[in-house]
């Protein structure tokens, strides 16, 4: 009766009650049922996807999920995932000011550099084991691209949310908020600079060396037009008094130019994104990044969200799924925890300081679930590999500001929150 009604049903009418229910599901889970003091909005987007998902909502109202997400029906929920990523993809290069990091000090490259180089290689060791043990979660690109791809995800975080996690705490304007965000600022960049050079290997246009050559090349010439040529005309337009709505229509066409390029030749849409959010001139950066924040994350996300949601699956007794869940969590937050503590301690810092960083950095957020479906995308990860690593996305980011909470509580005093200079023991 369900998908008769459905038939009829005029496209543009389909879409909006996709999107009424996308947008209400985290609604009520986050503020009806006060979960916001707990976890980040991030975390309950997330959780909303997978819920709506075959997994879930699929198997205890298989009519009503039939009736909304066929896969005949997912056209506009599947666009509208793009835009979002795209816009996001911006807002996490405004987060990620390069100034910022270069007058971080010693505590955010050390954090930053070791923290990302030794979560990536204990990701991408725990990758190789989860191959081994279960070749069925290697994609169609071999053993070798899933494991770095692996450790990839496993080393993620998402500046974005890492921010909104510490405005929502308190803690945006101290001192550990700071180098948290910058840290993991550095941490993005690298990233997206792994992601650079390796996902060209999965394309199937060209063999793997001239496809890097050519993803290289369209990101630098990227960062390039951005730094030199597209900046300083936006920066004369906000010198000349230009009305808000022209820079803005200026930002955003930069914005999805730049992300159909470096797509075209090979790299992720949101890396073309993420560099104009980097290399625009700050006034401009932060002037876009403003106003796109609050339509981005309240009413374009939950659509992405959806998006990764629909294509998770598993169950209780999928033990596949369950180990890629469980190994990738404990070496995001062990990995990353533990050499953020060695490398603050290793600056002058103290433990707890160093700990509480690993903690805010480890969050994966929307960065995570970007990585994971750039790699499935190509092929890299198979299904019981992306919904295992999905999940563990979800959980890394709902942990954050349960762990922060209780550091506070413990350790308050000793993590030199209004202290300008360094917290010590």
């Amino acid at each position: 009766m369900l998908n008769v009604i459905t038939s009829h049903l005029d496209p543009t009418a389909v879409l909006l009650i996709q999107g009424t229910v996308v947008l209400f599901v985290p609604f009520v889970i986050w503020y009806v049922a006060s979960l916001g003091r707990f976890f980040p909005l991030a975390a309950v987007q997330i959780f909303a996807g997978i819920l709506l998902g075959p997994s879930l909502f699929g198997v205890m109202m298989p009519d009503a999920y039939s009736m909304l997400f066929s896969n005949q029906l997912l056209g506009g929920v599947n666009a509208i995932a793009a835009v979002a990523v795209i816009l996001f993809g911006f807002k996490a290069g405004t987060e990620a000011d390069i100034d910022q990091i270069a007058d971080g000090g010693p505590t955010v490259v050390a954090v930053g550099f070791f923290g990302f180089f030794a979560t990536l290689a204990m990701g991408s060791g725990v990758g190789y084991l989860v191959a081994s043990a279960y070749p069925q979660v290697i994609g169609g690109t071999g053993q070798g691209l899933f494991v770095i791809a692996f450790g990839l995800v496993v080393a993620a975080s998402a500046i974005p949310v890492v921010s909104a996690i510490a405005r929502e705490m308190g803690l945006i304007r101290s001192r550990i908020g700071g180098v948290a965000i910058a840290a993991g600022g550095m941490n993005e960049v690298l990233l997206w600079g792994g992601i650079a050079v390796v996902l060209p290997f999965a394309t199937k246009r060209w063999d793997g060396s001239e496809a890097t050559l050519w993803a290289i090349a369209s990101g630098v010439t990227a960062v390039l037009f951005v730094r030199f040529a597209a900046g300083p005309v936006l920066e004369r337009l906000v010198d000349r008094g230009a009305p808000e709505r022209v820079i803005m229509s200026a930002v955003t066409i930069l914005v999805f130019g730049v992300s159909a390029a470096t797509l075209t030749f090979g790299l992720h849409h949101m890396l073309g994104a993420f560099i104009v959010g980097v290399f625009l001139p700050e006034r401009v950066r932060h002037l876009a990044a403003d106003r796109l924040d609050m339509p981005t994350a309240l009413v374009l996300m939950p659509f992405f969200f959806l998006s990764v949601g629909l294509k998770t699956s598993f169950s209780l007794s999928d033990h596949m799924v369950w180990t890629v869940f469980v190994l990738a969590l404990a070496a995001a937050l062990g990995a990353r925890i533990l050499s953020s503590a060695i490398a603050a301690r290793v600056t002058g810092e103290n433990w707890s300081f160093g700990v509480m960083l690993g903690v805010l950095i480890q969050t994966k957020g929307l960065m995570g679930l970007v990585v994971v479906s750039a790699f499935t995308d190509r092929g890299v990860f198979s299904l019981p590999a992306f919904s295992g690593l999905v999940v563990m996305t979800a959980v890394s980011t709902a942990l954050t500001m349960p762990i922060c909470n209780l550091m506070i509580a413990g350790f308050g005093s000793r993590l030199g929150f209004l202290a300008p200079g360094k917290a010590t023991d």
